[in-house]
């Protein structure tokens, strides 16, 4: 059964509202644009722990190029062995975080936190890549 607006509570729905409003109101300028300062104010960044695991997965940040921010981070789960004292091999996920090109980054917590859980139960290396955003303004100038 499919959960429409009527089926949750009014408090739910109010608040849903109001935070959607005021997010579109400190986020979007009126022509449209975004306030990506404001934005970026909004979106905590997490750090690599290559040393020492969190909840079973290292993770590793690599630069590409540092001039246009591309970057990945890896998170690989603490190997496993099997039965017979082997290691086990674990998949490769390459995850390109979402946000429509316009916020937010690979190291992004709400990102951060999907791809450990993801690299923990799988369990997989996952490869987090972070690329370009558009940019801020309507009218731009070529790159």
């Amino acid at each position: 059964m499919s959960q429409n607006s009527a089926d949750l509570p009014w408090k739910v729905r109010l608040f849903a509202s109001l935070f959607s409003s005021t997010f579109k109101l400190m986020i979007r300028r009126s022509d449209g644009s975004i306030n990506r300062r404001q934005l970026n104010f909004l979106d905590y960044k997490t750090s690599p722990s290559p040393n020492k695991p969190i909840d079973g997965v290292i993770t590793t940040d690599f630069t590409i190029d540092e001039a246009r921010n591309l970057w990945f981070r890896v998170y690989t789960p603490v190997p496993r062995t099997s039965t017979s004292g082997s290691e086990v091999n674990a998949p490769v996920i390459f995850y390109f975080h979402g946000s429509g090109f316009i916020c937010m980054a690979a190291n992004s917590k709400l990102f951060d936190g999907f791809c450990y859980r993801l690299a923990r139960l799988l369990p997989a290396v996952i490869f987090s890549v972070n690329y370009r955003l558009a940019t801020e303004h309507r009218i731009v100038k070529s790159f």
